[in-house]
């Protein structure tokens, strides 16, 4: 993990040298993440609301182009029913999405990009369970920045990494964020 959060310290700080001349600032995000598992073992899954929460930068590249990485907690998994009684799958990971931004009009942006996780939490119902270590997926998403400094952002996270060894299902996650940049 110490060298995931010392591989986005690096990344965010070669991006701020790297465009001195252009505007670089930072933000917070959070909110809720609408999460499942897809793929050819998924049909005894359900999905399961939870949340994401951390940090982003935003470097303006030129007035229609940006790019955007973040260090978030996700947290994400599935729900399980059986004999009526729904069982929680947690899978919780710190990523690092690098999101392209590009502005269709002004404050709105369509952004793509890819997303390395690090897993921090596997649990059903509270006893541990054995998840991939690493999830990589890919990000689409909108989003919408207000002159003050508020953004709004909605996005699909698509997974390619298996979560178990032994089943074949990948993450699949939709976000719905708001955020505050430090103008």
């Amino acid at each position: 993990m110490k060298k995931l959060i010392l591989v986005a310290i690096c990344a965010l700080g070669a991006l701020s040298f790297s465009n001195a001349q252009e505007r670089v600032v930072f933000g917070v995000k959070g909110g809720g993440n609408y999460s499942m598992f897809i793929g050819d073992d998924s049909d005894e899954f359900d999905s399961k609301v939870d949340f994401h929460l951390g940090f982003v930068a935003l470097a303006k590249l030129s007035e229609k182009w940006a790019i955007q990485p973040e260090l978030l907690y996700t947290s994400q998994g599935t729900t399980i029913t059986e004999n009526d009684i729904d069982f929680d799958v947690d899978v919780d990971y710190l990523a690092v999405p690098v999101m392209l931004k590009y502005y269709i009009m002004d404050g709105f942006s369509v952004e793509a990009g890819p997303q390395l996780g690090l897993l921090v939490n596997d649990k059903l119902e509270g006893r541990d369970i054995d998840a991939e270590i690493f999830d990589l997926s890919a990000n689409f998403g909108l989003g919408y920045e207000l002159n003050n400094g508020i953004f709004f952002q909605a996005r699909y996270n698509m997974g390619f990494v298996d979560v178990f060894e032994t089943l074949e299902v990948n993450n699949s996650v939709f976000q719905l964020s708001v955020g505050y940049l430090f103008l």
